[in-house]
């Protein structure tokens, strides 16, 4: 006796259950199966030429019926030089198949050269509108036609490689109208903020060498987006560059009045520590709610140990009050987390207290959702 398709659905959710034990499922029953592959293949991620070749065999063979389940396609795609013109045309035909794609990402594994996957005409007359979409191997610079393709993409991720993000002549100078969330370069957001008329409300920006002439024409380039930006988050790198936390966070208060959520990673490593404390002095954000900080570290020679550049991060005592300072100084703040060894947490209470709440987890990509 079979079971219903509710039940099988029912089953085929539970969150225990493993891509595989999903692959098991589709051998038991026709039910079972279409459920296993509705969840199968609403997530899709190729990480390598065998599998995009594998995926597009089994596209063709079982045609539109799976296809049409697929909402989310992640491709990490090799150099072109490895691609044979089979390839184009079984990759082509799966992604025109693919008719409710939502969110797609196009992946360098690491081995392409700059310039040398400008094959941006794959993705083009296909016809899904996507939602999100994520790069890392086309040029940034052919990207424009397929960006006025796409009017209701929402959320961008692109990044640049070192080459592209020294040439003006490789940054877009338009993204999709409609766009609300971006993460990008430096760089990119520099290019796009005085040629592009945008209403983005989250954005994350990485600056892969955090100094002073890079940083203060960017925190210019944020003024385009004081009216409407409500979440930030900046990820610094480099060495024993930048401006300190403070200066940044004072810099970001002046040009985004509205900023509800606000997060700083400074992956920087710095020579020496800090002479003063974190955040020591008041910073007048006008609606900032959420703030997330990764202080900078420095390399510790007698251990070989990166450790933060504020000792008094080091003791639990010491966080304590740096929260509350901290807090105290902002006074619409309500959520504190320090990045350290682990994920420090503070909240504000309703009698205006400072409390720790220990060890916290951090989701990453929160900026995306506030």
């Amino acid at each position: 006796m079979s079971l219903p398709p509710e039940l099988c659905g029912l089953i085929c959710q539970q969150p225990v259950l493993r891509r595989n034990d999903l692959r098991a499922l589709c051998t038991v029953s026709r039910p079972f199966r279409a459920e296993a592959e509705r969840l199968l293949y609403s997530r899709v991620t190729l990480r390598c030429l065998r599998h995009i070749r594998s995926w597009c065999v089994a596209l063709a063979l079982r045609g539109p019926y799976l296809a049409s389940r697929v909402h989310h396609l992640s491709l990490t795609m090799p150099p072109a030089i490895e691609l044979v013109p089979a390839d184009y045309s079984r990759l082509i035909y799966a992604l025109s198949s693919c008719l409710n794609l939502a969110e797609l990402e196009v992946l360098s594994d690491g081995r392409s050269s700059d310039g040398d996957s400008s094959l941006i005409w794959i993705l083009e007359g296909h016809p899904w509108h996507l939602s999100k979409f994520t790069n890392t191997y086309f040029p940034l610079s052919s990207l424009r036609s397929f960006f006025d393709s796409q009017s209701n993409m929402q959320t961008l991720v692109l990044r640049t490689s070192t080459r592209e993000s020294t040439l003006e002549s490789a940054l877009p100078k338009l993204l999709p109208r409609n766009l609300t969330t971006l993460d990008t370069s430096a760089a990119v957001l520099r290019s796009v903020a005085t040629s592009s008329a945008m209403h983005i409300r989250r954005l994350q920006y990485h600056m892969a060498h955090a100094r002073g002439e890079e940083e203060l024409p960017t925190f210019v380039a944020l003024t385009r987006l004081s009216q409407t930006l409500t979440s930030l988050s900046i990820v610094r790198h480099g060495r024993d560059e930048g401006m300190d936390v403070a200066v940044v966070a004072a810099c970001i208060a002046a040009q985004l009045p509205h900023l509800r959520y606000f997060r700083l990673i400074d992956n920087t490593i710095r020579s020496s520590d800090s002479l003063v404390p974190l955040l020591p002095f008041s910073v007048n954000f006008q609606s900032v709610e959420s703030l997330i900080i990764k202080p900078a570290t420095r390399l510790h020679e007698d251990d070989d140990i990166l450790r933060c550049i504020y000792h008094e991060l080091d003791t639990e005592q010491g966080r304590y009050s740096a929260g509350v300072r901290i807090m105290y100084n902002m006074s619409t703040l309500k959520f504190l987390a320090l990045i350290l060894d682990q994920d420090y947490g503070f909240r504000r209470s309703k009698d205006d207290a400072v409390i720790s709440l220990g060890v916290v987890n951090i989701d990453p990509n929160a900026w995306m959702e506030a």
